[in-house]
């Protein structure tokens, strides 16, 4: 019996893996207006948009886009929460009052 390795497209040690697929969600509208905001206010704290970048493990002309109003996935804002140390859900929700308790809404 002899063994004959399968060659193409899918067989383990053959062909390096490509471009990976895009994410297919992106973040719109009121949310997207919010990410835009927190990576101004962290690129503030990281001094510019290259650190910023570096600091997000992306390049730095996608941030400048992102910023500028051009569309951002979910995976970014994911990486601006991490950053950040808060949650996508506190990153991209509606801001609340100082005064107030974010999970029950009462002040106190």
């Amino acid at each position: 019996m002899k063994v004959v390795p399968i060659r193409g497209r899918g067989a383990q040690g053959e062909d390096p893996p490509g471009v990976r697929p895009r994410s297919t969600l992106a973040v719109e509208g009121e949310e997207a207006q919010r990410l835009r905001a927190a990576l101004r206010s962290l690129r503030a704290m990281a001094g510019s948009t290259r650190c910023l970048a570096e600091m997000l493990g992306l390049r730095e002309e996608h941030v400048q886009k992102v910023i500028g109003g051009k569309r951002a996935s979910y995976g970014v804002a994911v990486r601006a929460a991490k950053l950040a140390g808060t949650s996508v859900d506190r990153l991209l929700g509606r801001p609340t009052a100082v005064n107030c308790c974010p999970v029950w809404g009462r002040s106190g």
